[in-house]
């Protein structure tokens, strides 16, 4: 499975986590409200966070993964945000982020394998 595809597996999954919150009272979900913009902004915005932690994990272990999730949780406590506008300016940032990072993690890549001529038809490789 690509890093990409288990990612987004991982985000629905974690979205999904994340639902019965929406029901407990004195959570940050249960004051932005399921069938609200913030609710839906919320709920999408775990998706390129599956990414950014799934990427930090990769690169520098488990206890990066949770740096990164305690960020992004402090950040969305400190700014107290809960306005939909900036809901969907966070998501944004985190969409830019994940994009970058995956251009670069295919650029890293593409310049690891070498580049070759495809191999004449009729002609099987050992």
């Amino acid at each position: 499975m690509s890093r990409l595809r288990a990612g987004l597996l991982l985000g629905v999954a974690w979205a999904v986590w994340h639902l019965p919150l929406f029901f407990i009272g004195g959570t940050v979900q249960s004051e932005l409200g399921l069938f609200s913009w913030s609710g839906l902004l919320f709920s999408l915005s775990v998706l390129p966070m599956a990414l950014l932690t799934g990427h930090a994990c990769e690169r520098a272990g488990v206890v990066a993964a949770i740096a990164v999730h305690f960020g992004v949780n402090a950040t969305v406590a400190v700014l107290t945000v809960k306005s939909p506008v900036t809901q969907a300016f966070v998501l944004a940032v985190q969409v830019v982020v994940v994009v970058v990072l995956h251009l670069a993690a295919s650029r890293r890549r593409s310049r690891l394998t070498p580049w070759r001529l495809p191999d004449p038809p009729g002609t099987a490789r050992r």
